[in-house]
């Protein structure tokens, strides 16, 4: 059949509220595994200011927001059909509403259209964390625990992202012409300075370093390289010695060698006059 050959459908999203003290709900979200605790671990701080003002007056009365899940197993297509419809049911605030939500939902963040793109953009242009929220993000960072099988999937990701030209080429033309403030350049170097001294990020260097050159795939790409490099410096050699010997005249021949005598000196200008000229 046809079908047999699609792929299989993901089914593990699901729609969820974040609820005030008093239980009712404040923003409403889609997702998948644990994507709800990113807003109460700190890690989506700063995209919806609005929503971090609500957790925070939460917080500081000493307890944390409500997490309610509306409906869940869905795919993320039925998934989105369902925040928008409790989105438009409750309202957002800017339309008299309860919720803070940005968007009427029903949009995929991981890739959303152009228009939404550009809203979100000109929202965010400008905007600077301060020294308060930058901590929190930080320690919110150092905090997260990535597993083995995360980071594989990552690595497989990453790898079919590079595989394709158009997305290699769009990142080129995004990064060219893009430069680092001094001051941008000296934090990054402080940052890593440590990370990059510590004994472990040397093991796990030479561990690389070690695997690469085991790899015959990697041994043979380096072969070719070095063949390569080495061609085309003795190329260069060569070239450099035709240049020396057409430019050399009888007067540069008779400083080098006084001995030669002066016969032999007029006879290396006239044969070289044209090159010396």
């Amino acid at each position: 059949m046809a079908g047999e050959n699609m792929p299989h459908e993901r089914r593990d999203f699901y729609v969820y509220a974040l609820l005030r003290e008093d239980g009712s709900p404040f923003y409403i979200g889609k997702g998948t595994r644990k994507r709800w605790r990113h807003h109460l671990g700190g890690w989506s701080i700063g995209q919806n200011p609005h929503k971090d003002a609500i957790i925070r007056l939460i917080r500081a009365a000493g307890a944390d927001p409500g997490v309610i899940f509306i409906q869940r197993g869905m795919s993320e297509t039925e998934a989105l059909a369902v925040e928008r419809a409790e989105i438009s049911r409750l309202g957002r605030q800017c339309d008299g509403g309860i919720l803070c939500n940005l968007l009427a939902g029903g949009i995929s963040t991981a890739n959303p259209p152009p228009e939404v793109r550009a809203r979100i953009s000109a929202a965010l242009q400008g905007r600077k964390h301060s020294e308060a929220t930058r901590a929190r993000l930080s320690e919110a960072r150092r905090k997260r625990v990535t597993t083995p099988e995360t980071k594989a999937k990552m690595s497989a990701s990453q790898k079919v992202r590079l595989a394709n030209p158009e997305a290699l080429a769009r990142h080129a033309a995004g990064s060219r012409g893009r430069k680092f403030s001094a001051e941008a350049l000296a934090k990054r170097s402080a940052a890593q300075a440590p990370i990059r001294a510590s004994e472990d990020f040397r093991a796990r260097l030479r561990a690389a370093a070690q695997k690469r050159s085991s790899d015959p795939a990697y041994r043979a790409k380096m072969s070719v390289a070095q063949s390569a490099r080495r061609e085309r410096e003795r190329a260069a050699t060569e070239s450099a010695k035709k240049g020396a010997h057409s430019g050399t005249c009888g007067k540069d021949i008779a400083a080098s060698d006084p001995a030669r005598g002066t016969a032999r000196d007029t006879t290396y200008a006239e044969a070289f006059s044209a090159a010396c000229s």
